[in-house]
């Protein structure tokens, strides 16, 4: 089959929102800001990043672009230098992004805005749009980069020169900030579920009482076992009323059977089993002068990451034709139900403020140990605020900075441990709007579409980890932070005289 490309007639470049010019924060992304955030993100609470206007011509950063950069996702200037996967660096992964696709307070940017912040991500989020300082141990450095282009190139421009010019304007735009209109407060309903939410003494007899035995494990060949609980069945409330707009309404969702679900997300070892080729790779630092590609995220204890929702189900079909059983990834359901593990609280444990030290890898004081200057690499203890760009909890460590190895933390009621955090995990199910239906086609292999995914990562502050959050992703997507845990139905001989 032809490509795309050559299936059409050649057309001629389109301008990007006005002619050729050196692409700046200050220029491209500031107007968005002035216009969509502003009239919000005033400084007037602490709380909410601080996106009014600073000093344009400053060469140190601009603070409005400081509160914006923890929100992409980018490659450092000295990051894995592999040829990397395409999409790696998707917007899709920016916690921005994804916020958009949530429904942000109701920010609708029109379509020029939002191309502007897509390209500035692509584009890896440039600050500046010209060289600084323009002079150097006495020597005028945008000087003889124009002699020498025109001398070698034939190129009689001055981009730099272009860049002064949009500055100047810059400088004297006005824009007025659009404020969200709020959202109506129409009081969600909540399913009222008999039994429903249950304690951990009520969660560990429910389970009892499902099976005859509630551990199963499989021999995976070269020493390596995969650890099962059964989950028992069960009716509980899907969703959350005041979580993300995707996440209602609440549905009361019934699981007909006990299934068997992995205590922990698959590991690259166990992974390795079925594709010796595979490679979790590195997750990157920042900063600079760097000897590595980052942090090893391959090693064999460590869940596995950058598998496509496809990987993940050909692993469950492997699996199926090792033991006989039907392996798969858990539905949406499944997965939230087993998470819950009978709470009706944000995670497991407790609320999204708990500490969740001892629960869940999530995004901790550690975050600020991306921050790295010198070799090998040396991260700064305690960095500037310019320095250490990810958001975190401070009040926190959980003792890991991205994911460590499978199952070090604390398990819920029924045995499942790294549900929040650690990596995310794809699900069965096709992304759909609620209320959820699992007779709606969307936990169907063959359903078009992205498929949902659960639990929130190392790098995920609690909020983005909840039981009820929701992300999803392309099936042929690789991501940096999501992996995958396997589900299988117990037969009947395996389950308690009913």
């Amino acid at each position: 089959m032809l490509p795309t490309a050559l299936q059409k007639p050649p057309a001629d470049i389109a301008p990007w929102f006005g002619p050729a010019r050196p692409v700046s924060f200050t220029t491209e992304v500031r107007p968005v800001l002035e216009k969509y955030c502003v009239g919000c993100h005033d400084g007037k609470q602490a709380s909410r990043p601080d996106f009014t206007r600073s000093n344009p011509d400053k060469y140190t950063a601009d603070a409005a672009y400081m509160a914006l950069h923890p929100y992409v996702r980018r490659p450092g200037p000295e990051s894995d230098y592999y040829m990397l996967q395409p999409m790696e660096y998707h917007v899709g992964t920016s916690e921005l992004f994804q916020m958009f696709a949530k429904g942000h307070h109701n920010v609708r940017l029109d379509d020029e805005a939002y191309q502007r912040l897509a390209c500035w991500v692509d584009l890896n989020v440039p600050h500046r749009g010209q060289w600084s300082p323009t002079a150097y141990e006495g020597h005028n450095q945008t000087q003889r980069r124009l002699e020498l282009a025109k001398l070698y190139a034939k190129v009689e421009c001055d981009p730099e020169g272009e860049f002064q010019q949009a500055l100047a304007k810059a400088a004297q735009r006005k824009i007025q900030p659009i404020v969200p209109k709020p959202l109506p407060q129409t009081p969600v309903a909540v399913p009222d579920v008999p039994g429903w939410p249950f304690d951990p003494a009520e969660a560990a007899r429910k389970q009892g009482t499902a099976g005859q035995h509630t551990a199963m494990s499989i021999d995976l060949g070269d020493g390596l076992r995969m650890d099962f609980v059964l989950v028992p069945g069960g009716e509980f409330v899907l969703g959350s009323a005041d979580g993300c707009l995707d996440e209602r309404p609440p549905t009361r969702v019934r699981i007909d059977e006990p299934f068997w679900m992995g205590v922990c997300e698959v590991a690259n070892g166990q992974f390795g089993r079925f594709d010796p080729a595979h490679d979790s790779r590195f997750i990157d630092q920042q900063w600079k002068d760097h000897t590595t590609p980052g942090y090893p995220a391959n090693l064999p204890d460590q869940p596995v990451i950058r598998v496509t929702w496809r990987e993940a189900m050909a692993f469950c079909r492997w699996l199926e034709s090792k033991t006989g059983r039907a392996f798969t990834l858990p539905t949406e359901a499944q997965w939230e139900w087993a998470c819950r593990a009978g709470s009706g609280r944000a995670m497991s444990f407790g609320d999204a403020g708990a500490d969740f030290a001892k629960f869940a890898n999530l995004a901790d004081v550690s975050m600020k140990l991306f921050a790295v200057k010198g070799v090998n690499p040396k991260p700064v203890s305690n960095p500037a605020p310019d320095m250490a760009f990810l958001p975190r909890i401070d009040a926190v460590d959980d003792g890991q900075m991205i994911a460590g190895p499978v199952g070090s933390y604390a398990p819920n009621a029924w045995g499942l441990k790294d549900m929040h955090g650690s990596v995310a995990e794809w699900t069965l199910s096709a992304f759909r709007p609620y209320p959820y239906s699992g007779d709606d086609g969307r936990n169907d292999p063959a359903a078009p579409g992205r498929r949902v995914v659960r639990g929130g990562s190392w790098r995920d502050r609690p909020a983005r980890a909840r039981s009820a959050f929701r992300q999803a992703y392309e099936p042929y997507q690789r991501v940096f932070n999501v992996g995958f845990r396997v589900a299988c139905p117990a037969r009947p001989a395996e389950l308690a005289a009913k």
